[in-house]
């Protein structure tokens, strides 16, 4: 019964999700401040949904079991995909007799705020829905009664009730609409009251049947329509199938706590921070970084060390001078360093500290804490990795120099695959809806029809890519600087073309996420009522002028299942390196340069007008011809939407993160040194397969 549960609505990546509606006060808007008071939660009897019966319950929340931290994310329709949809804050959370109420605070440098803020200002926007977490409760069945917490409590007959005695608040969402029928803007709040004082749980229609109950002290629910019978043996294999999901929930979210906790051990982590990653949701490698920016801010701040008789530095100097012995030009270490000191600190670092050994940097980290280097050399760089200013220093130039070299490394995925953001390593369902039917004309009082839709999908799914490296003892003494000026930037273009070979590596293995079918045929993908195909049937043909032209025309006549046009305008054409200059001079010509290989007609000859050059793009991918890769060719080339109009092949970047996270450790015991470990949050999967394959 104490398990704790967290569940959102309206987020398919975790489905389980609570959520709670109210309403926003409306005479507590504040102009100056951009924040307006809201109910965001009574103790009003409301429909959740139960894992362990799997089934709708009624549930209370009790205000004598709330608890909540001093701030709460604001978002969009509880969307926490991206911190895109944050559209503010709610602070100031304090209970109100049987109400929660909480000031909303909306930001003022965002679109999205804007937004949110004008339509509250305009009263449009009225309703709040909070995300909250249940730790403790206890279930009535139906038509039973009982004690909770010296209140009395009666299910209604047909449904159980759930009596939360403690839940923590997560977020809260501004949304159209909201579920909790007494909790509304202060204005239009008028709660019936009975002689104890408490608020009376009741819709208007079964007021009468509450009140019954009232005199004898118990709070009512709500009473429902029967619902209709469900065959015993369904409904206990689906709670059969729940009840072991949600086990292995459980125990899942068990070994997460415990692998926290693990990882906080011997760093004099505070228990309050450990327990707040826990609370948060935070994966293993997320609470880590937590860890290591509080060992960071907690070490010392430092002070400057003289370098000559008129010049200090500090650890950020000593990071810029890094950033310049590994071989980035001033000016890129400006922008890498950034801060409005990042040129005058670059300048000074350039001049004073471009020729100090990493032994000298080593002594400077020491002195920049308060404490006097030792002269011996091992001595020294021991004392120096156990500084916090050169973790910090080391740190930040390994992480701006592996980032330099992912967004260095040539991408040609990002020109025709669309870019996911999934929340953990689950498969998250990509809905590709295919609606069929057409808008109908709506007579007077018609009534609109809706569209049917085919249930095709694909999952994307993130997976982890990692490797340790170190800088060590004898990389000191030799004065090697090689880690940040060619391993760095190594590592971080290697992390790109981690992604570039999960993309690449779907396209040529020609199959959708569920293994079996294949992306590049007519016959896997017809309607359910025939076999006519609904995709333009694909043909072998080699890259030429006539070829490409009739490429083109099988593409603009791919049709949905009811065979209608997708209306989808072919943007990129992919080929290997061996296809390059064809590919070119079919797409950047004008007019024809040389006479198109295998071409009759007139219009394939040099120097005749080239008919299909407008509007393509030429993408150049050596993956594609490498022997390495199941499914390559010389001779292959393919044609691609804009992923702005179709999904195409999907990335997906857990939380998204595009790019290598650096985590930073100590060697141990056995070795002096410092150890990085670079991760990588990425996963690729065909979604749509409207393409061509030549």
């Amino acid at each position: 019964m104490n398990n704790p549960i967290y569940m959102q609505r309206n987020l398919p990546v975790d489905g389980l999700q609570m959520v709670r509606a109210s309403v926003i006060r409306e005479g507590t808007i504040n102009e100056e401040a951009r924040s307006i008071d809201a109910v965001i939660a009574t103790e009003e009897a409301v429909l959740a949904w139960d894992v362990n019966r799997w089934e709708p319950v009624l549930e209370i929340l009790r205000m004598d079991g709330v608890s909540f931290p001093s701030q709460v994310p604001l978002l969009d329709t509880h969307d926490r995909s991206s911190i895109r949809n944050q559209i503010g804050s709610t602070r100031n959370i304090r209970v109100e007799g049987t109400q929660l109420v909480g000031t909303n605070f909306y930001a003022d440098d965002t679109e999205l705020g804007k937004h949110a803020w004008a339509l509250v200002k305009g009263r449009h926007l009225t309703d709040n829905s909070i995300g909250y977490q249940v730790t403790a409760h206890q279930t009535l069945e139906p038509g039973e009664s009982a004690m909770v917490n010296g209140r009395a409590y009666t299910a209604p007959a047909n449904r159980a009730l759930r009596v939360a005695t403690a839940w923590v608040v997560r977020e809260n969402s501004n949304c159209p609409i909201g579920a909790d029928a007494t909790a509304k803007m202060r204005a239009a709040i008028n709660p019936q009251q009975n002689p104890k004082g408490d608020q009376i749980m009741i819709n208007e229609e079964h007021q009468a049947d509450s009140l019954a109950q009232e005199e004898t002290g118990t709070r009512a629910a709500v009473n429902e329509p029967v619902q209709p019978a469900i065959d015993p043996a369904v409904l206990a294999a689906a709670r059969n199938v729940a009840q072991a999901e949600y086990r292995a929930a459980v125990e899942a979210e068990r070994q997460r706590s415990a692998a926290i906790r693990t990882a906080a051990e011997g760093l004099e982590i505070p228990t309050a921070t450990v327990e707040r990653c826990i609370a948060e949701g935070m994966d293993v490698t997320r609470a880590q970084a937590e860890f290591l920016t509080h060992v960071r801010t907690s070490r010392p701040s430092g002070i400057n060390v003289m370098v000559n008789q008129s010049q200090s530095v500090s650890a950020r100097h000593l990071e810029a001078s890094l950033l310049l012995r590994s071989g980035m030009s001033e000016d890129v270490a400006v922008k890498s360093l950034g801060g409005q000191d990042a040129a005058q600190t670059v300048d000074v670092a350039g001049r004073t500290l471009r020729k100090i050994s990493m032994l000298d940097m080593f002594r400077m980290a020491i002195q920049l804490e308060g404490r006097q280097a030792p002269a011996d050399r091992d001595e020294c760089i021991r004392a120096g990795f156990s500084t916090g200013s050169l973790s910090v220093m080391l740190g930040n130039a390994a992480n701006k120099m592996v980032m330099k070299g992912f967004n260095d490394a040539p991408e040609t995925w990002r020109n025709w695959c669309s870019i996911h953001s999934v929340s953990d390593f689950k498969s998250t369902p990509v809905v590709r809806l295919n609606a069929l039917g057409q808008l109908e004309k709506l007579g007077n009082g018609g009534e609109v029809k809706y569209l049917s839709r085919s249930e095709e999908s694909a999952n994307l799914k993130a997976d982890t890519y990692a490797a340790n490296f170190g800088i060590t003892r004898q990389d000191v003494v030799n004065d090697d600087l090689s880690l940040f000026s060619r391993i760095m930037p190594t590592l971080g273009r290697k992390a790109s073309q981690r992604v570039s070979k999960l993309v690449y590596t779907v396209l040529l293995a020609n199959k959708m996420s569920n293994g079996s079918t294949d992306m590049f045929s007519a016959t896997a993908h017809t309607t359910a009522a025939s076999s006519t195909d609904y995709i333009v049937n694909y043909e072998s043909l080699s890259l030429s002028y006539e070829h490409l032209a009739t490429a083109l025309s099988y593409f603009r006549k791919f049709r949905d299942q009811a065979g209608e046009p997708v209306d989808l305008e072919p943007a990129f054409l992919i080929v290997p390196p061996e296809l390059e200059s064809t590919a070119r001079e079919l797409t950047e010509s004008e007019v024809m340069i040389v006479t198109a290989l295998g071409a009759t007609s007139a219009a394939a000859k040099a120097g005749q007008r080239n008919g299909v050059y407008r509007g393509l793009k030429t993408v150049v991918e050596s993956r594609l011809s490498n022997a390495l890769y199941t499914g390559y060719s010389a001779s292959g080339w393919y044609l691609a939407a804009n992923p702005a109009d179709c999904d195409n092949i999907g990335v997906c970047f857990l939380n998204g993160a595009q790019g290598p996270i650096l985590e930073q450790f100590s060697a141990g015991p056995d070795r002096d040194g410092i150890v990085w470990r670079a991760l990588e949050d990425v996963g690729a999967a065909a979604i749509d397969f409207y393409m061509f394959k030549g």
